[in-house]
C-alpha cells in the first residue's frame, strides 16, 4: 500500500505544480517535477514505482481494486510523460522490453513496441506542427558524448583504481576544458564508477544486478502464486530501466539509491526463495524417480 500511495502523492503533486505554473503539452520549457527537487528525479523515482505498482494491479482480483491500482498507474505515466525526460522514457521502455524477454512474455514486448511505436509517431506529428520540437531535438546527447569521451580517456589512464570517487570528482578533473561549459557532470554513473573506482569496481557492481535478475528469472514458471511472479517481474523490469537510466545521468543518490537497494534486496530475498523451492523441487523429482 505504501508504493502505492507514495506514487499517487508524488503524481498529484507533480501535475498539480505543472498545471499551477502553466505547463502544456504543446512544449517542455515548463516540466513536472518531485516537491522540492526537480523532474529528474521525478522520472526516476517514477522508473522505479511504476513497474511495482502495474505488478501490483495484474495481481490483485477484486475489481475495485484493480480500477484503483490502475488509476494510480494512468496518473503516475501522465506525470512521467510530462516531466519530459527521455532518457527515463527510454529507460522504462528498454526495462519493460527486457523484462518480456527475460521472462519469455511475448505480450508484453509487443505491447511495448506497438506503445512506443505510437508515441514517437506522435512526436513527430505534432513536431512537424510546430510543437514539442525540443523533444526530438539531442543536442544534450552531443554534451554528454563529448563528458563520457574524457571519462573514457581518464579510464583508460586509471583503469584499476580510478582517480577517486564522486559525482564532483569529473568537475573537479576537467576544470577548464570546453567540454565541461555545458555539462558539470560525467551524467553516467556506470563510467562514473569506473573512472572513479577502476574497471573491477564496476563489474562487481553489474555482477551483482546480473545475478539479481538471474536467480529472479530462475524458475518464473514453477508453482508459484501470482503476486510472487508478478513481484519478480517488477522488479526485474526496475533493475533493467533503473540500469538504463544511469547511463544517461547520475541518479543513483540519495533517497534514490536507498530505495533501489531496498528493492534489490527484496529481489534479492525473492530469487533466494525461487532458488530454495527449484532446489526442494528437484531433489522430490529425483526421490519419486
Amino acid at each position: 500500500r505504501s508504493s502505492d500511495l507514495g506514487t499517487a502523492l508524488i503524481s498529484l503533486y507533480a501535475m498539480g505544480d505543472f498545471v499551477l505554473r502553466e505547463g502544456t503539452w504543446q512544449d517542455r520549457y515548463i516540466r513536472a517535477r518531485a516537491p522540492n527537487s526537480d523532474w529528474h528525479v521525478l522520472s526516476s523515482y517514477l522508473v522505479l514505482a511504476i513497474p511495482i505498482v502495474v505488478a501490483k494491479g495484474i495481481a490483485v482480483q477484486k475489481l475495485w481494486k484493480c480500477v484503483g491500482i490502475y488509476s494510480i498507474v494512468f496518473l503516475a505515466l501522465m506525470a512521467f510523460f510530462f516531466s519530459y525526460t527521455r532518457s527515463g522514457w527510454v529507460a522504462l521502455l528498454v526495462g519493460v522490453i527486457g523484462g518480456g524477454l527475460f521472462t519469455r512474455h511475448r505480450n508484453l514486448i509487443m505491447y511495448s513496441f506497438i506503445f512506443s511505436v505510437a508515441v514517437l509517431v506522435f512526436l513527430v506529428a505534432v513536431d512537424q506542427m510546430g510543437f514539442e520540437q525540443e523533444t526530438l531535438y539531442f543536442l544534450t546527447l552531443e554534451y554528454r558524448l563529448a563528458a563520457w569521451n574524457l571519462g573514457l580517456q581518464e579510464l583508460m589512464a586509471h583503469p584499476l583504481m580510478g582517480v577517486g570517487y564522486g559525482n564532483d570528482i569529473f568537475l573537479i578533473r576537467f576544470e577548464g576544458y570546453p567540454e565541461v561549459i555545458n555539462t558539470r557532470h560525467l551524467h553516467n554513473f556506470f563510467l562514473m564508477v569506473a573512472m572513479g573506482s577502476g574497471i573491477p569496481a564496476l563489474v562487481f557492481f553489474v555482477w551483482v544486478l546480473v545475478n539479481v535478475v538471474r536467480r529472479l528469472v530462475q524458475g518464473l514458471n514453477a508453482n508459484f502464486d501470482k503476486d510472487f511472479n508478478c513481484l519478480r517481474i517488477g522488479i526485474v523490469v526496475i533493475i533493467i530501466a533503473f540500469s538504463i537510466r544511469n547511463l544517461f545521468d547520475y541518479m543513483f543518490t540519495g533517497s534514490l539509491s536507498y530505495l533501489f537497494w531496498i528493492i534489490l534486496a527484496l529481489g534479492i530475498n525473492l530469487g533466494r526463495q525461487s532458488y530454495e523451492e527449484s532446489c526442494e523441487g528437484g531433489k522430490r523429482s529425483r526421490s519419486d524417480n
